[in-house]
């Protein structure tokens, strides 16, 4: 870290996300329609400094038809989904492609070389979530508490 910026910061000039509400135990974002996601540098908009996140990365990009990652990339501990949002395309694993429409989603561990591409005519979208590997110390649907808290909602 340099001057309070990450690597990624270095990489990847983002732009500046609007700040919605914030307080001490939470922070919304708005980064913009999917369509607007080129104002990024990549067409790629990391949420991790924006909202202040602790435990894992959050990404959304943008492909255009044809366009795939100029790279290969592996990670050393942190595990990765990457989810379609829209579009289709293809995702080389190692030396396996798999096929990727709206919906797919698919967990990549440390150890694999990986790459994606758009083989579809319209932009594609794509979510990623990177977390430490084995960091979920126990099941999500015990960590959670029903409260009394009214309803409040405008529509």
């Amino acid at each position: 870290m340099v001057d309070g910026k990450t690597l990624i910061d270095f990489i990847f000039h983002k732009a500046e996300m609007e700040k919605i509400a914030s307080a001490e135990k939470y922070t919304a974002v708005e980064i913009g329609s999917f369509s607007g996601l080129e104002k990024y540098e990549h067409s790629k908009a990391f949420l991790q400094n924006a909202l202040g996140l602790t435990s894992m990365e959050i990404s959304f990009t943008k492909y255009k038809p044809g366009e795939a990652i100029p790279f290969f990339h592996d990670h050393k501990k942190h595990e990765e989904v990457y989810i379609v949002i829209t579009g289709t395309g293809e995702m080389q694993l190692d030396d396996k492609i798999i096929p990727m429409k709206e919906g797919t989603s698919i967990r990549v561990a440390p150890g694999v070389s990986r790459n994606l591409k758009n083989t579809g005519n319209t932009d594609m979208i794509v979510m990623c979530a990177q977390a430490e590997v084995d960091s979920l110390k126990s099941p999500t649907s015990g960590d959670y508490l029903i409260t009394k808290t009214e309803l409040k909602f405008t529509k």
